[in-house]
């Protein structure tokens, strides 16, 4: 899983966060403002990025070559 995955994974999931953000600020009675929310939606979708970059990444990078390695040797062995 490269940036670019990550990037559009960010893009598409960073925004529900933020509604998240949005509604918990309106249950606790916090007022809501454009520039809050669109700070809030970049932050969101920023953490999103570096929280999978360093997490299920890394482990799905290494299923990967890990799959790529044991599909080569079935390959090799028939």
């Amino acid at each position: 899983m490269d940036n670019a995955v990550l990037l559009k994974m960010a893009c598409c999931f960073g925004p529900a966060a933020d509604m998240l953000v949005v509604l918990l600020r309106f249950l606790f009675h916090r007022p809501i403002t454009l520039s809050g929310t669109l700070i809030a939606l970049v932050v969101c979708s920023i953490l999103f990025f570096v929280g999978y970059k360093f997490t299920f990444a890394v482990f799905w990078n290494r299923r990967a070559r890990r799959l790529r390695a044991h599909e080569s040797e079935f390959t090799l062995g028939t």
